[in-house]
C-alpha cells in the first residue's frame, strides 16, 4: 500500500508540477556545484567513494537525457558536469589517500597537502606532491608505495584544475 501511494503521489506530482528542462539542467549543475564546494571544504560524502561515483554518473545520465538549449550546441551543460563529477572524483581519491598517509607522513605534510585542496591550487598540491615524494623516501616499502600514489593523486587534481574549461574554482563558480 505505501509503495502505491509513493509512485501514485510521483505521478500525480509530475503530470501537476512539470518542470522544463532548462531548470532540471539548473538543478543537476547547482547541486554538483555545491556538493564540490562541501567536498573540497572538507566536508565528508554521506556516500562512500564508490556510491559518489554511481550518483555522478546517474546525474550525468539524466543531464543527457534532456534537451539541449537552445544557444548549445555542444552540450557544455554537460560538459560542465562531467568536468564537475571527474573532479570530485579525483579529489575524493586523493583525501583518501591522505587519509591513510596521515599516520605515516606526519600530520604537517598532509596537512599541506589538504590546504592546497581546500584552496584549488594547483602549484600548493604540486609542491605538497613534491614534499610527500621526500618525505616518503625514509619510510617503509608501504609507506612509499602510499606515498607515491597520494603524489601521483595530487598532480592529478592539480592538472584537472589548471586545464579546467569551466573555471571550477570554488571562489568562482558561474551561474548557468
Amino acid at each position: 500500500m505505501a509503495i502505491t501511494s509513493v509512485v501514485l503521489l510521483f505521478v500525480l506530482l509530475w503530470t501537476v508540477l512539470p518542470t522544463s528542462d532548462a531548470l532540471r539542467r539548473r538543478w543537476y549543475l547547482t547541486s554538483a556545484r555545491a556538493e564540490m564546494r562541501d567536498l573540497l571544504a572538507g566536508g565528508r560524502s554521506r556516500r562512500l567513494d564508490d556510491e559518489a561515483l554511481f550518483r555522478d554518473a546517474d546525474r550525468i545520465g539524466q543531464l543527457a537525457a534532456l534537451q539541449p538549449a537552445a544557444d548549445d550546441e555542444r552540450r557544455d551543460d554537460l560538459r560542465q558536469a562531467l568536468e564537475i563529477f571527474g573532479r570530485a572524483a579525483a579529489v575524493r581519491q586523493v583525501r583518501t589517500m591522505l587519509a591513510e598517509l596521515s599516520a605515516r607522513a606526519g600530520g604537517r605534510l598532509v596537512g599541506d597537502a589538504y590546504s592546497a585542496l581546500l584552496g584549488c591550487d594547483p602549484l600548493g598540491l604540486r609542491r605538497a606532491a613534491a614534499d610527500l615524494t621526500r618525505a616518503g623516501a625514509q619510510l617503509d616499502r608501504d609507506g612509499q608505495s602510499a606515498t607515491r600514489a597520494a603524489s601521483l593523486d595530487l598532480i592529478w587534481v592539480a592538472f584537472l584544475i589548471k586545464a579546467s574549461p569551466f573555471d571550477l574554482d570554488q571562489h568562482r563558480w558561474r551561474k548557468s
